[in-house]
């Protein structure tokens, strides 16, 4: 091969290097450039997340927060309910034992005069 052909390759090949240099370079300064601009994306949106995320989590406790209210409501209600219901019971039970008191009443006044009546026979026919 002769100098002058081998001079000829080695100058088209170091065009060559110095394009793909300056490609890889601008590859590498885009590439940072993306990078950099990701990055400010990142700081600039993050705090909008985070709010996001409070805000979600804000929601989402108050609506918790109205369905226990809402069960316990629900919960006193039945309560209330079922104690007007014992009350009622009880008052009933109440009225049948004032009632059965008084039959018993009753019966020993019966019982009594009936024991006064044969004490009194038993004296007459002594």
């Amino acid at each position: 091969m002769d100098g002058s052909r081998f001079g000829h390759r080695v100058d088209v090949m170091e065009q060559r290097m110095d394009a793909w240099e300056t490609r890889f370079d601008a590859a590498v300064g885009s590439l940072t450039a993306q990078i950099s601009q990701l990055g400010e994306q990142i700081g600039t949106e993050l705090p909008a997340i985070r709010g996001e995320i409070r805000a979600g989590d804000e929601a989402l406790r108050e609506e918790l927060s109205e369905a226990i209210r809402a069960a316990d409501e629900a919960l006193r209600q039945e309560m209330r309910a079922g104690h007007e219901v014992v009350r009622g019971e009880f008052a009933d039970l109440r009225a049948d034992m004032h009632i059965g008191a008084d039959e018993t009443r009753h019966l020993m006044r019966v019982l009594h005069e009936d024991v006064i009546e044969r004490i009194a026979r038993l004296g007459e026919d002594r």
